[in-house]
């Protein structure tokens, strides 16, 4: 999509659709209305006396000009009350928005700077969450769709009017197109079926990303990471016929800047293994790899977003499946790149072995932090549902920076317990750990996960985020449509933007 930013009076913007928005209680969105309303003959003022436009939060009334100002017709959206707008709030509504207008023949709008009013809100994060909240909205996965591209209702181009603070507003929209941009690479690699996003399909397009923005991209295959002593992975990755593909990222190598590292979960398709999974629903384990492809999609922002630290991004890409040359079987013992045995009592608690050797591996880069990301557990999705992704540590500043990072963007963390309780009970009496405890009378699944990942960590600072419940969208939201959600690149993006801000 196209976006531009346009410095211009009210009355004299020319488009084809022009949005404005208005708080509930009139008053507060009075001198907007007394401005169009001169030119249109109190068509507003008349459309809320009789009660056709309140101002609630996502209302939308259309209003046509009939070329008594430039702009053809006005669409008067609600930002509900003035003291409850926040940025969220304005995502959603833009998510609103460019829905109900790609609905209709037009192609390209713009739209009035919205809630400058607030003098809690700035310009510049109103703009970012104004195409953060469009872009978002306006995403479609339609590339295997047989139907004609013009067929296919997009938004092409959104125009930011305003009147002043013209630099402040181009930042937000560069911002906020970057990071919406990345979210929605984040989302086609997500829902590509797992017969085309193979770990090679994967690694071929990050690679492609990588080149195009000056991003070191290593890529080793099932050899190189047999020699690295990868042997947890390895282990999911012999069950597969589909090649094993570690890929790492690297933005800003050679800088003498904190590092930090993190790793997502890259299982492209999740059969279970030996203990397979129940058949209904098993098409939504495409998006096992969601973790990785989060990582994949925060490097893509922050290179473009050019922020002043050594960030590496880790994704262990395989299917975790059945066949291949030697499947894990329940009750085998593997050795991991730490040297550590595990006894694997679960082949469906895969993405843990191979989330434990990139853990182990990302002490090669001495980082300060290391957060990995992960459809990891039901249990985590049973307990937090849709609305919030599991955040496991020990570190409760790490946490708290992370929780921030999840409010400022609305993709929100929960804080469940990691007690040394959940890292015991994952020792096994014939390896050194286990990788599933299983007494389900003694539950905390989620931690106890979160315990197993946190035998294999090094001397760093680490958090496990679980996404197992969030990374899919089974209802369409104002701004995040059906299929992958894309969580945690805005959630990575922001907790690094902060980090970084704090570092310098």
């Amino acid at each position: 999509m196209k976006v531009e930013v346009e410095k211009d009076s009210l009355l004299n913007v020319e488009a084809e659709s022009l949005v404005i928005s208005i708080f509930e209680n009139i008053e507060d969105s009075k001198h907007l209305i007394d401005e169009i309303d001169k030119k249109l003959d109190g068509t507003i003022k008349e459309r809320i006396e009789i009660g056709d436009f309140k101002g609630k939060i996502g209302e939308i009334s259309i209003i046509y000009t009939h070329n008594k100002i430039p702009t053809k017709r006005i669409l008067l959206i609600g930002l509900g009350k003035k003291e409850e707008l926040d940025y969220e709030k304005i995502r959603r509504i833009n998510g609103i928005v460019i829905k109900k207008i790609r609905n209709s023949e037009v192609k390209k709008y713009k739209i009035w700077l919205m809630g400058s009013e607030k003098p809690d809100l700035k310009v510049e994060q109103i703009a970012q969450a104004i195409i953060e909240g469009a872009i978002l909205g306006n995403y479609k996965f339609y590339r295997h769709k047989t139907e004609k591209l013009e067929e296919i209702k997009l938004i092409e181009e959104i125009t930011v009017v305003y009147n002043d603070l013209i630099d402040e507003i181009k930042n937000g929209v560069r911002t906020g197109q970057i990071i919406a941009e990345a979210t929605n690479f984040t989302k086609d690699l997500t829902n590509e079926p797992a017969n085309i996003a193979t770990p090679t399909y994967i690694a071929e397009q990050t690679k492609l990303m990588a080149d195009e923005l000056g991003i070191k991209c290593t890529i080793f295959g099932e050899k190189e990471i047999e020699e690295m002593k990868m042997g947890s992975f390895l282990s999911v990755a012999k069950g597969s016929n589909e090649p094993c593909k570690l890929v790492v990222l690297d933005y800003n190598p050679k800088q003498n800047l904190e590092t930090i590292v993190l790793i997502g979960k890259g299982i492209t398709f999740d059969t279970g293994g030996i203990s397979i999974k129940p058949a209904m629903g098993m098409w939504e384990m495409k998006q096992d790899m969601a973790g990785a492809a989060a990582v994949i999609g925060t490097l893509k922002a922050i290179a473009q977003l050019k922020i002043p630290l050594h960030i590496v991004g880790i994704t262990p890409l395989t299917e975790n499946t059945p066949g291949g040359k030697d499947p894990n079987l329940p009750g085998d013992i593997v050795k991991s790149r730490k040297g550590k045995t595990i006894e694997i009592l679960h082949t469906d608690a895969e993405g843990r072995l191979i989330l434990i050797d990139a853990l182990d591996y990302a002490n090669e880069f001495k980082p300060k932090i290391v957060l990995d990301i992960a459809t990891l557990t039901g249990a985590c999705a049973v307990a937090l549902g849709i609305y919030a992704s599991g955040l496991f540590t020990t570190d409760d500043d790490l946490a708290e920076k992370l929780i921030k990072a999840g409010e400022e963007t609305q993709e929100r963390l929960w804080r469940l317990p990691l007690w040394e309780d959940h890292e015991k009970i994952m020792e096994s009496k014939i390896a050194d750990v286990r990788n599933i405890n299983p007494s389900r009378k003694d539950g905390a699944g989620a931690s106890n996960a979160a315990g197993f990942l946190k035998h294999f960590i090094g001397d760093y600072r680490w958090a496990h985020i679980d996404i197992a419940g969030t990374d899919l969208v089974s209802k369409g939201k104002d701004y995040t449509p059906l299929g992958a959600s894309g969580v945690g690149v805005r959630l990575f993006v922001q907790f690094i933007k902060n980090w970084s801000k704090k570092s310098n």
